[in-house]
C-alpha cells in the first residue's frame, strides 16, 4: 500500500496550526528528526514545507481538530457535553500520534487501551450507516467513572500533543 499524506487543521490555545498525517496501514503523523510534528500556521505553508519534503498532499477537506472545546469539556466534563464524533476522531488522532498501532508505550497508550470500552461506545454513538440498522439509533449513557476515565486519556492525549507541538 502506497504512503498517502493529509493535511489536518488543529485548534489548540486558540491558534491554527497545520500538520500531515499520512495512512499506510500503520497511520501516523509527519515529525521532524527530533520527533516533532511537522508542522505550519497555514495550509499554504504546511503545502510548501511538504513539497520541501517531497512529499504530495492528497486534495481532498481537511480534517479540523479543534482540541479547544476537547480541552473546555475536560475541565468540567458532563454527559451531556460528549460529541461522539469529536471525542472519537480526536480518540483516533491521539492513537495515530502516540503509535498506539505500532506498540509503543505511553501513559496515553495505557489510558487507551484500559479505556477501549469507552471508545467502542463512542464508536458505536457514530451511528454509522454501515452498522446500524435502519431505524435505529443509538445514543450511549455515561457513568461518571467513564466520564473521569474519559477525561484521562483526553488529557493525556493533550499532553502528549503539546509535547509534540513544543507547546
Amino acid at each position: 500500500m502506497d504512503r498517502c499524506y493529509y493535511a489536518c487543521q488543529l485548534l489548540l490555545n486558540s491558534v491554527d496550526t497545520f500538520v500531515i498525517w499520512y495512512s499506510d496501514g500503520l497511520d501516523g503523523f509527519v515529525v521532524t528528526p527530533e520527533g516533532y510534528l511537522v508542522a505550519a500556521n497555514s495550509s499554504e505553508n504546511l503545502v510548501m514545507i511538504a513539497a520541501n519534503l517531497g512529499l504530495k498532499l492528497e486534495h481532498q477537506k481537511i480534517t479540523v481538530y479543534d482540541f479547544d472545546s476537547l480541552l473546555a469539556w475536560c475541565q468540567a466534563p458532563a454527559s451531556e457535553g460528549v460529541h461522539a464524533t469529536m471525542f472519537l476522531n480526536a480518540w483516533n488522532f491521539f492513537d495515530d500520534l502516540t503509535g498506539l498501532q505500532a506498540n509503543l508505550e505511553s501513559r496515553y497508550v495505557f489510558l487507551s487501551r484500559q479505556a477501549s470500552y469507552i471508545y467502542e461506545k463512542l464508536f458505536y454513538g457514530n451511528n454509522l450507516p454501515s452498522i446500524t440498522p435502519i431505524g435505529e439509533h443509538y445514543i450511549p449513557s455515561w457513568s461518571n467513572d467513564e466520564l473521569i476515565e474519559m477525561r484521562l486519556v483526553f488529557m493525556a492525549g493533550l499532553d502528549h500533543l503539546k509535547k509534540k507541538l513544543e507547546l
